[in-house]
């Protein structure tokens, strides 16, 4: 007995230390690695690498190590992403057998994850928890890091809830566009929209599992390798790292990683593909390239070589994919079994085994196919010999140099018996310590020391390494901001100052590649500090070439650090010998310098090039050929820890670049007021501000701030819009601050800049924004603030779409509120001062958007007219979105990035050239007054009310042959009541008419009536659709489309047509109990469209259409929506159909409208075609061809419709090419009841 009630205690004991999910088995695996990571596995002891498709269960942690990412996908497809140095702990973790997720919560104890979220069925959270917050997902990618104890959030798309544990209940709600901070002692900070550059960063710190670089596939994912056997010195430099390493067994290696032999090194790796390499000793392998296309399993390997003898394996190679090993002197590639290659001075051997092989020489591009068990070799001057067979004699140093017991014929085991991975490797054939290990010890690590000194030739002699080195001349002083810029003269050119100046040599060491990678550098030289008694930094120039005649000119720029140090930023531009150019950065030299006034100083940093092109300058003209453009002045703001603190500083910068490169490097002077709170030693901030010549700069700064000695350091990354371009730049500042309450900085900065030239660009002003709230039982607006802001692209509008930056100021009505904005829009050509893009098209027309309460999210919508550089005509769409700061600048800024498309519709012209649209519209009165106004179901049982105004824009195109069309924009205001919250399936009719007029300057909700009109009263048109809303979100942002028809009457008749556009705004909730009431306000912009101008069969029911709008349009009215309809008919193979029946509230009768598309057999139809629409619940509605002919159709409606009779016309075009057909139908309506009274229709 004693033993059975043991059983339910030992029980209860394993439950308290392995939760239930802990012993359900894996909950995911890995799916993808780069560099190191390694598992603890529940219950286990130790660490131990993985790799990618090994399983995962609750209670395992996984941890990255340096340079180092993963990804772990979940069974319920949620998908978790870690960068370097990251650790996490899958603390729970269940999916049923239906696949959805029961439970999911991960710790992460340090790093930057990305969690990318599956939705479940009953809405089951996913929790992220780090030691100083917790945290719900509920939504589908959120990014977390948790360093130096505080937690960082970034929402991509849907909605994370935070709370620090310590200050319980005191949650917020970031939002998908939204980041947060939570710091350790404190709950967490408001949200604020996050700048694209932001996300930009940590996504592609925690990945991407795609690979983005030129000429990779979109799509390809990274694939891996893993070393399998290391004996003697060998070590390993992953891709970033300014660090070498010894390897070690089952160690992951990537793309981008540098494998060095030494004297008696080797190394072999085995691939995710199956594929094998083998280092000989004294041999160089660089891996460049490693995808694989996940659709078909194709794969690309692509390496480099200098030097030594390696041999790879390849079996099973998917017809597409591709092998090769770029050399000194050929491109080698095999598609067989075996290559083996020997890299001499002066040539390159290749012999291939098992299959055939090639080889390309890198002077002419010429290729030869080596068969199989043939040889071939490439030599300095593009040679290529003719293959001959392989001896018996070198197949024999093949398995002296490569075989080993239990491998085959070429040194390899059976790789079904050697995969390489996990503990089921084969055993190391040399299990004991390296014997001529790396300098500081054989085991893995870090290693910053020198290569193996025991196989560093001279200089010029084969094998081993080749060194060159660089030398350049250090000339600069010290100083202030303010003494500079009295001066007026740039402190980086300045001349040499016997009381105030610094000099020193730069000197590198650079390997085989000298202009390429990264390097370490180290400087020293003399200062004389007599003549500037403030200095608070000190600037330069620098000057120099290497031994194999390559050269630099660059910036330096430094600031004293304590009683004896200094850190410094290096910028410069090089040309190697080979006339390649680029620029070259060390961001973080750091040294010491004798104290006093004259002394000597020595430091170091890591050089990293940038490679940019050949530009046809040589390395000895590169002095003569580099060029400073327009020193830029401007201030910035930096938003310290979410507000927190802050800096504000002037700047005057300095840009250097080769002539006519839009790239180069930049050297600058700060003066600000900075503060933040007491004790935080590291902080990111957004950074915003403008440049004298009428430009923007957005971006963030990380700040570490050594606060024992009063110093700042920032690395900033910066997006900029001008008149002229768009660029970025990225850089560090140095520089000290004054110890008190708000502390003083002057600093002193260097970095790389690149732009591009703008296609088009436009200045917004004249904006306001414009704040809805209830009043009343009704609603009621104000109008105020200011938008002042660029909006401009690189890319042609002409060419179909393009991307499309907004940066600028603002001044909003109250921050706690939402709000909407709007300006008109035109292309300004400046260097030709005429209103055109720089292409020489023109548009003209509306930006307009929303700007939702504390969180100050924005969006916008743009629409305009425009003429292309050729003449065709046609109308602009685009959206954007980003965000307001209210901290920086004067009264705060905004940022906003997005696309714009064309939609061409007069491919002969309008009539009018570019550089004369401007004028054309600014002349012109109007194109018509939107007034209108509508009344909709608010959940079940309330009622949403809407006022809309708005204008439209046309050209006049009486004497073409083509139909009209144009743009519109509104703005709509009102109220909502009802009992329950909405669904994000809202809408609301809207009626109304078109007058002879336009809005009111400075308020979008009033218009006037053109004064030459005699009678401006009566309306030039009628309007109806409907808002069919897709977000509804509380105190948020709400969204959706209009659809609807227009008609008028004209000389020809009665005309009609289609409008429709984008929906965007925002609403604000008042208590009331527990009613959901309040005030809702949107912007509206689209196109609209005419269908014909046709005499109908019907006309009597389309004038008692027009009659009925008319009579309409003063009452309230409601919709009811018949969505989603099927149909086909004769000639016709399929059909959908949207419809909306519009009525009084009180009435039994009204009008419909509705859309219609679909595809048709240009060998059957004919004028006498027809199509049927039916459904189950009541529907059924039938068209009779009339006319189908010259690219138009038209046919009359008939049918029932929920108890609804209806009858009306359709009309519209088709495509012949494409074989499809769209228009809009309309008519009138009755329920049966009134036609029964009426005995039928």
């Amino acid at each position: 007995m004693k033993k059975i009630k043991l059983i339910p205690v030992i029980l209860l004991s394993i439950m308290l230390v392995f939760p239930p999910n802990a012993l359900a088995g894996p909950v995911g695996a890995i799916t993808f690695i780069e560099g190191r990571v390694d598992r603890l596995a529940q219950g286990g002891d130790a660490y131990i690498p993985v790799r990618a498709g090994e399983e995962i269960s609750t209670g395992d942690v996984i941890r990255t190590k340096s340079y180092s990412k993963a990804e772990i996908t979940f069974s319920d497809d949620s998908v978790v992403r870690m960068g370097d140095t990251s650790l996490i702990r899958v603390r729970d973790y269940a999916v049923g057998e239906d696949g959805y997720r029961r439970a999911g919560v991960i710790d992460v104890d340090r790093g930057k994850i990305r969690a990318i979220v599956s939705r479940t069925a009953d809405k089951v959270p996913f929790k992220i928890n780090t030691p100083n917050a917790s945290g719900n997902v509920k939504g589908s990618d959120v990014f977390v890091s948790y360093q130096q104890s505080t937690t960082n959030v970034l929402v991509a798309g849907g909605l994370l809830t935070m709370e620090n544990p310590s200050f319980p209940g005191e949650c917020i709600d970031v939002r998908d566009g939204m980041t947060a901070l939570v710091p350790y002692n404190a709950p967490p900070e408001e949200p604020r929209v996050f700048l694209p550059e932001e996300k930009d960063r940590i996504e592609a710190v925690t990945g991407p599992a795609t690979y983005k670089a030129e000429g990779i596939a979109a799509g390809a994912e990274f694939t891996g390798a893993v070393v399998t056997r290391v004996t003697g010195a060998v070590r390993v430099q992953p891709r970033g790292s300014k660090k070498w390493h010894a390897p070690v067994k089952n160690e992951a290696l990537g793309t981008g990683g540098r494998i060095e032999t030494g004297k008696s090194g080797r190394i072999q790796i085995n691939f995710d593909n199956g594929i094998v390499i083998e280092l000989k000793p004294e041999t160089q392998l660089i891996i460049t390239r490693l995808t694989r296309d996940p659709r078909t399993g194709d794969y690309t390997n692509e390496f480099e070589a200098g030097y030594g003898k390696i041999i790879a394996k390849l079996q099973k190679v998917p017809p597409k994919s591709s092998f090769m090993i770029r050399t000194p002197h050929a491109v080698c590639g095999v598609r067989g079994t075996i290559m083996y290659l020997d890299i001499l001075t002066n040539m390159t051997k290749a012999f291939f085994e098992g299959g055939d092989g090639y080889v390309t020489d890198m002077i002419n591009g010429v290729t030869k196919v080596i068969q199989n068990g043939m040889s071939s070799s490439v030599d300095a001057d593009g040679n290529i010999s003719d293959p001959t067979e392989t001896t018996g004699e070198e197949r024999s140093q093949f398995n002296s140099e490569f075989g080993s017991e239990g491998q085959d014929e070429y040194g390899y085991t059976d790789p079904d018996t050697d995969t390489g991975g996990g503990a089921s490797s084969v055993s190391d054939p040399d299990p004991s310590p390296p014997s001529d290990p790396l300098p500081g010890g054989s085991g893995p690590g870090d290693d910053d020391t020198a290569p193996f000194d025991e196989v560093i030739p001279e200089t010029g002699t084969t094998g081993g390494w080749t060194y060159s080195t660089t030398c350049s001349d250090l000339e600069g002083r010290f100083g202030n901001y303010g003494s500079w810029k009295e001066e007026g003269y740039d402190p980086f050119t300045a001349e040499r100052d016997e009381n105030n100046h610094l000099t020193g040599v730069l000197t590198a060491d650079r390997s085989e590649a000298p202009w390429n990678g990264s390097f370490q550098a180290k400087v020293s030289g003399s200062s004389n500090n007599t003549g500037e008694e403030d200095a608070a930094f000190f600037a330069g120039r620098i000057t120099g070439s290497g031994e194999d005649d390559g050269s630099i000119y660059g910036l330096m720029a430094g600031s004293g650090h304590g009683e004896s140090g200094w850190d410094a930023v290096l910028a410069a531009l090089y040309v190697d010998s080979s006339g390649t150019s680029g620029t070259m950065l060390a961001p973080d030299m750091t040294g010491t310098h004798d104290e006093g006034e004259i002394g000597d100083f020595t430091g170091s940093g890591s050089i990293t090039y940038v490679p940019e092109g050949v530009t046809g300058v040589l390395p000895g003209e590169l002095g003569d050929h580099t060029v400073a453009g327009t020193p830029m002045e401007g201030s910035v703001s930096v938003s310290v820890a979410g507000g927190a603190g802050y800096l504000n500083t002037d700047f005057m910068m300095t840009l250097l670049n080769i002539e006519d490169e839009p790239w180069g490097i930049w050297g600058s002077m700060y003066s600000a007021g900075y503060d933040r709170p007491e004790g935080l030693s590291s902080w990111a901030g957004v950074l915003g501000g403008s440049t004298g010549d009428g430009g923007y700069i957005f971006g963030v700064a990380e700040g570490t701030d050594d606060q024992d000695n009063g110093f700042l350091r920032l690395d900033v990354v910066t997006t900029w819009l001008d008149l002229f371009s768009l660029g970025v730049s990225l850089g560090s500042i140095v520089g000290e601050y004054e110890q008190a309450d708000s502390y003083y900085f002057e600093g002193v900065g260097a970095g790389l800049w690149a732009y591009k030239p703008l296609s088009y660009v436009s200045e917004i002003e004249e904006s306001l924004f414009l704040s809805c709230y209830y009043d009343r039982g009704g609603y009621n607006y104000t109008t105020g603030g200011y938008i002042s802001a660029l909006m401009g692209g690189v890319g042609s509008l002409w060419a179909g779409s393009a991307d499309v930056t907004l940066m600028g100021d603002c001044a909003v009505l109250d921050e706690e509120l939402s709000h909407l904005w709007y300006a008109p829009v035109f292309s300004v050509d400046y260097n030709n001062e005429t209103y055109t893009t720089y292409d020489g098209g023109a548009y003209y027309g509306y930006v307009l958007g929303s700007k939702i309460g504390p969180e100050n999210w924005m969006e916008g919508l743009m629409v305009a007219l425009y003429v292309g550089p050729g003449g065709a005509g046609g109308y602009i769409s685009g959206s954007f979105s980003g965000g307001i700061y209210p901290e920086l600048g004067e009264t705060g800024m905004f940022s906003m990035t997005g696309s714009l498309d064309i939609t061409e519709m007069a491919p002969g012209g309008v009539g009018l050239l570019p550089g004369a649209l401007y004028g054309y519209f600014e002349e012109f009165f109007g194109g018509g007054a939107l007034d209108g106004r509508g009344l909709g179901c608010f959940g079940e049982d309330g009622v949403i009310s809407g006022k809309m105004a708005g204008e439209s824009l046309e050209f006049d195109l009486d004497e073409f042959d083509i139909t009209s069309w144009g743009i519109w924009r509104a703005t709509i205001i009102g109220t909502f009541e009802g009992s329950e919250e909405p669904s994000d399936s809202w809408s609301i009719p809207l009626f109304g008419e078109v007058l002879n007029g336009r809005l009111a300057p400075g308020n979008p909700m009033e218009y006037e009536l053109d004064p030459e009109d005699s009678h401006p009263e009566i309306p030039d048109a009628y309007y109806l659709g409907v808002v069919q809303g897709t977000q509804w979100q509380q105190d948020g942002r709400i969204a959706g489309g209009f659809e609807g028809i227009w008609l008028d009457e004209n000389d020809d008749g009665l005309g009609w047509g289609t409008i429709s556009g984008e929906v965007i705004g925002n609403n604000e909730y008042i208590e009331a109990g527990e009613e959901f009431v309040g005030s809702w306000q949107a912007v509206a912009a689209g196109e609209w469209v005419e269908v014909g101008e046709l005499i109908f069969p019907d006309m009597e029911d389309l004038a008692g259409l027009a009659s009925q709008i008319e009579e309409m349009a003063g009452f309230d009215v409601v919709s009811i929506p018949i969505t989603d309809l099927a149909g086909m008919g004769t000639g016709i193979l399929d059909a959908a159909m949207n419809l909306t029946l519009f009525r009084d509230v009180s009435a039994m009768e009204g009008i419909w409208a509705g859309l219609v598309n679909g595809h048709y057999a240009s060998d059957v139809i004919s004028p006498e075609w027809d199509m049927s629409f039916a459904t189950g619940e009541g529907t059924s509605i039938d068209f009779q061809g009339l006319e189908w002919a010259n690219g138009e159709w038209l046919a009359k409606v008939d049918g029932s419709v929920k108890g609804n009779l209806l009858t009306g016309t359709a009309e519209g075009t088709y495509n012949e090419t494409a074989e499809t057909f769209s228009g809009a139908a309309a008519g009138t309506w009755m329920s049966e009841e009134i036609a029964g009274s009426h005995g039928g229709r």
